[in-house]
C-alpha cells in the first residue's frame, strides 16, 4: 500500500508541475505551502525558496498582503468570505503590460474551516490584446458602417434590424428609431414565396456564413415600383453574429437592361445584326468588370493598412469575383470573335515591365498553390503599343495552362528584352516536353491577337535538356517622339519655364504656342478649376494636356501629338515632384514679374523623368 501510495503520489505530482498555469497552496496566513514548476520559474525561484515564503513576498516583493485600492487580492477574500474569487491584475514587464488572471479557491477541513487556499495564475495577455484589436477594428466598422454610401443594415439571428446607416434612412424614408426591432422583409410589400426564399437565404448566410447577392421588387413609400440589389453577409460583431444586408438601388439600371432586352429581340431577326450584338454586350460587359476589379485593387494596395480583416476578406472576394467575372466575359468575347472571325483591340502606348508585373500579382496565389517558382528577369523597361488586357490575358494562358497540365515543381522564368526594333517576353520553363511546348503555344486566339500587334509568337525547345520557352515578340514603341512642348505657368499667368522635346527648336512657333495659352489662362482657370484630373483639348496634329499641382497655383501644359497613358503618369510624377522642390520659389513670385531664370533646375528634372 505504501509503495502504491508513493506511485500514485509521484503520479499526481507530475501532473501539478506539468500544469502550464502557475499553481501555489497557501495556508491561512499566507505562506507558502507548495508550488508547480510554472510558478517557479515565472518567479524564478526553487521550490525550497518559494516553500515556506509569504506569497506577497515572492510575487509582489512587498512585506504585507497587497493593499485593495492597489489590486484586489483574491486569497485575501477567499480567507475572509469563504468563497471562490477571480480576480484580474494588470502590471509592466519591460516596457509592456502584462495582463494574469488570478482564481482562489479554499481547502476546508472536517469542521468546516478554511485551512488552506489553492491560488491559480494564467497569463491572458494575447487574449486581452486581442480583444483591444477586436474593439479597435469594431471602431473602424462602425465608421465605414456610417459613411457608406449604399443603404446598410444589421440584422440579429430573428432578422430583425438591429442597426442601421444613415443612407437607409434617407432611402427607406424612416427614423433609425422607427427600423430599429422590425423584421427587415415586412418593410417591402413582395409576394409571399420571394419573402419565404428570402427568409430561408438568412437562415444559410446565420447558419453556414454563406455570401449571397439578390435582387427583388418592390413598392415604395410613394407607391413606386422600384428594384434593388441586396449583398447578404455575415459579420461578428463582439460575440455575436449578424447579417450585413447591403441594399443598393438598381431601378435605372433594370430599366437600361429592359431596354436592351426590347432591343435585342427586334435584332435577333438579322443574323449580321446578331453577331454584332454579341460582341458588343461582351465588350460593355468587360469594361465595368475590369473597373471593379481595378478599384478592388487599388484599395487593397494602397489603403490595406487603414482597413480590418474583416473588410479586407471582403474586397479580397470581390477581386477574386471580378477576375473570374473578367476571364470568362474574355472567353465569351473569344469564342464570338472565333465565331465571327472578328477582334477589335483597344490599343495604348503601355509599359510592357508594369504589364508583367501586374500579371503575375494577380496569378501569384494560384502559381504558390502548385508549388511553382516563378521569377523575373526585367532587363529594360520598354514600351508598346498594346491592348493591355488582351497581352495579360495570354501571358496568363502561358503560366496557367502549365499549371492545369501538371508541370508543378517547376521553375518558370518570364524575361523582358530588346531584340532590335522588338521586345521580346520570354517565358522560359525547366520541365517540359516539346509536344506539351507545342500543345500550349496552340491558341488561336492568342495568334491572332499578337498578330494583330504586329508581332509573333516563337517556340524553342530542347529535347535533351526537357527546356523550352515561348517568345512574344511585339514592336517596341518610342513613345518620346510624341513629345512637343512643356510649360509651367502661374496661376497669374506668368510664364515660369517652358522646355521643347524637339531637336530643331522654332523658336517664332515656340513662343506663338505660349503666348496663345498665356491668353487662354482664363479658360484654363475654369477647365481645371475643382478637378484633380488630367484635361486633354483635341488641336488637330497635336493634343494640349492641362493639369494644377495640388495647391493648384501652377499650370502645366504638356503639348504632344497623341494622349497617350505614359504622359499621363510622367506629368502627374512631375508635378509631385515640382510640389516637394519648388515651393520655396512660389512664395516669392510678384504678379509682374517672371522668374524664369530661377526655375533652371527644372531642365534637369524634366529630362530625367521624361
Amino acid at each position: 500500500m505504501e509503495r502504491a501510495i508513493t506511485q500514485e503520489s509521484g503520479y499526481l505530482r507530475s501532473i501539478f508541475d506539468s500544469i502550464f498555469d502557475e499553481i501555489v497552496i497557501l495556508d491561512d496566513d499566507y505562506t507558502i505551502l507548495d508550488v508547480n514548476k510554472t510558478f517557479c520559474a515565472k518567479y524564478r525561484v526553487s521550490k525550497d525558496e518559494a516553500i515556506g515564503s509569504k506569497c506577497y513576498k515572492i510575487t509582489h516583493g512587498l512585506n504585507m498582503v497587497c493593499k485593495p485600492s492597489k489590486c484586489k487580492c483574491p486569497v485575501e477574500h477567499v480567507l475572509k468570505t469563504g468563497e471562490f474569487c477571480e480576480a484580474i491584475h494588470c502590471h509592466q514587464k519591460d516596457g509592456e503590460e502584462i495582463y494574469v488572471e488570478l482564481l482562489a479557491y479554499p481547502i476546508r477541513i472536517k469542521s468546516g474551516k478554511i485551512k488552506k487556499v489553492v491560488k491559480i495564475g494564467r497569463d491572458i495577455t494575447e487574449r486581452k490584446i486581442a480583444e483591444k484589436v477586436l474593439k479597435e477594428s469594431e471602431k473602424k466598422f462602425r465608421k465605414l458602417f456610417k459613411n457608406f454610401p449604399f443603404s446598410i443594415f444589421l440584422l440579429d439571428s430573428n432578422k430583425k434590424i438591429y442597426d442601421c446607416n444613415g443612407f437607409a434612412e434617407i432611402y427607406l424614408n424612416k427614423s433609425k428609431e422607427d427600423l430599429i426591432e422590425k423584421e427587415f422583409f415586412n418593410l417591402f410589400t413582395i409576394p409571399k414565396k420571394k419573402k419565404e426564399s428570402l427568409d430561408e437565404l438568412i437562415s444559410n448566410v446565420i447558419n453556414f456564413g454563406l455570401s449571397e447577392i439578390v435582387e427583388f421588387k418592390f413598392l415604395n413609400y410613394n407607391a413606386k415600383k422600384t428594384w434593388v440589389e441586396i449583398f447578404f453577409s455575415l459579420v461578428n460583431l463582439g460575440n455575436k453574429k449578424y447579417v450585413q444586408i447591403v441594399l443598393q438601388d438598381i431601378t435605372e439600371r433594370k430599366l437600361v437592361e429592359r431596354i436592351i432586352k426590347e432591343e435585342n429581340k427586334r435584332l435577333r431577326e438579322l443574323n449580321q445584326i446578331k453577331k454584332q450584338l454579341m460582341l458588343q454586350l461582351s465588350e460593355n460587359l468587360k469594361s465595368p468588370l475590369q473597373s471593379i476589379f481595378d478599384f478592388t485593387e487599388i484599395l487593397l494596395n494602397s489603403y490595406k493598412d487603414q482597413l480590418d480583416q474583416e473588410v479586407i476578406n471582403l474586397l479580397k472576394l470581390i477581386k477574386s469575383g471580378g477576375e473570374k467575372s473578367i476571364d470568362m466575359v474574355g472567353k465569351i468575347l473569344d469564342i464570338s470573335v472565333s465565331e465571327f472571325d472578328t477582334l477589335k483591340l483597344n490599343k495604348q502606348t503601355e509599359s510592357l515591365s508594369e504589364s508583367i508585373n501586374e500579371t503575375v500579382n494577380e496569378i501569384d496565389d494560384k502559381i504558390k498553390n502548385k508549388g511553382i517558382v516563378l521569377s523575373l528577369h526585367i532587363l529594360e523597361d520598354l514600351y508598346s503599343e498594346i491592348d493591355k488586357i488582351r497581352i495579360k490575358q495570354i501571358i496568363k494562358h502561358f503560366i496557367l495552362n502549365a499549371r492545369e497540365n501538371g508541370y508543378s515543381k517547376q521553375k518558370i522564368m518570364i524575361f523582358l528584352n530588346r531584340k532590335k526594333n522588338h521586345a521580346e517576353i520570354s517565358i522560359k520553363y525547366d520541365k517540359i516536353r516539346l509536344n506539351e511546348l507545342k500543345s500550349l503555344s496552340k491558341s488561336e486566339i492568342s495568334k491572332k491577337i499578337i498578330n494583330l500587334h504586329g508581332g509573333k509568337i516563337i517556340v524553342n525547345s530542347e529535347r535533351k535538356k526537357k527546356e523550352g520557352d515561348i517568345i512574344i515578340q511585339l514592336p517596341i514603341k518610342n513613345w518620346k517622339e510624341s513629345l512637343i512642348h512643356l510649360y509651367v505657368i502661374y496661376k497669374s499667368g506668368i510664364p515660369l519655364y517652358d522646355h521643347t522635346f524637339i531637336k530643331n527648336k522654332d523658336d517664332s512657333n515656340a513662343t506663338l504656342i505660349s503666348g496663345g495659352i498665356i491668353g487662354m489662362i482664363t479658360i484654363l482657370k475654369a477647365i481645371i478649376r475643382g478637378k484633380k484630373q488630367i484635361k486633354t483639348i483635341d488641336h488637330g496634329d497635336r493634343k494640349i494636356m492641362f493639369e494644377t499641382n495640388n495647391s493648384e497655383d501652377v499650370i502645366f501644359v504638356l503639348i504632344v501629338k497623341e494622349d497617350i497613358i505614359v504622359f499621363r503618369k510622367k506629368l502627374s510624377f512631375l508635378i509631385e515632384r515640382f510640389d516637394k522642390e519648388f515651393q520655396y520659389l512660389l512664395k516669392n513670385i510678384k504678379s509682374t514679374s517672371s522668374f524664369s531664370k530661377d526655375w533652371k533646375n527644372l531642365e534637369s528634372l524634366i529630362k530625367k523623368i521624361f
